[in-house]
């Protein structure tokens, strides 16, 4: 502050400070997160709690109506939450339950679509890598060692360690 003071008044300017007081406590609740999740995958969510003068409040998270989770805090907040879910539509709640001035920043709602995970194809022509391991929780993985001659089924194709010449019947030269 003393430099920009100081920088102020060599351009000759004037600067106000102003220091506003609180007149009445407020506070409000908000998530952060993924709207389009995969499903069977943990996603993170941030519930958020943001407050101007001296308020105490407990967090209620539901899930689909019933109750996830409970926080009880003062002042300003972030409280993670991890959440794996089935395919379809959800509804994630935040509750701010607290005696404060605005109640309608005190319930956010978001909707969460749980997509099914995309069919992969996976072809190695040996065991599985460690690789495959991690492929297997993100997608729907079906493993073969040789390329299927339909790959319609299939939303990728993941080919691990094969022969070009394995390849070259698959593939268009341009």
């Amino acid at each position: 502050l003393y430099d920009v003071l100081r920088f102020a008044s060599t351009i000759n300017s004037t600067v106000n400070i102003v220091n506003l007081n609180v007149e009445k406590n407020d506070a409000s609740v908000s998530i952060e997160g993924p709207k389009y999740i995969l499903s069977g995958l943990e996603n993170a969510y941030y519930v958020k709690v943001e407050s101007v003068g001296d308020v105490s409040y407990t967090v209620q998270i539901n899930l689909d109506g019933k109750k996830y989770s409970e926080f009880t805090s003062k002042g300003d907040h972030v409280e993670l939450i991890n959440i794996a879910l089935k395919s379809g539509y959800h509804k994630l709640e935040a509750k701010l339950m607290t005696k404060d001035y605005n109640l309608e920043n005190n319930i956010y709602y978001q909707s969460l679509n749980v997509l099914d995970k995309p069919k992969v194809l996976y072809v190695s022509s040996g065991a599985g890598t460690p690789i495959k391991k991690i492929f297997s929780n993100i997608y729907d993985l079906t493993s073969q060692t040789t390329i299927p001659n339909n790959l319609n089924p299939y939303f990728g194709i993941i080919l691990d360690n094969l022969p070009s010449g394995m390849l070259e019947k698959h593939t268009e030269q341009f």
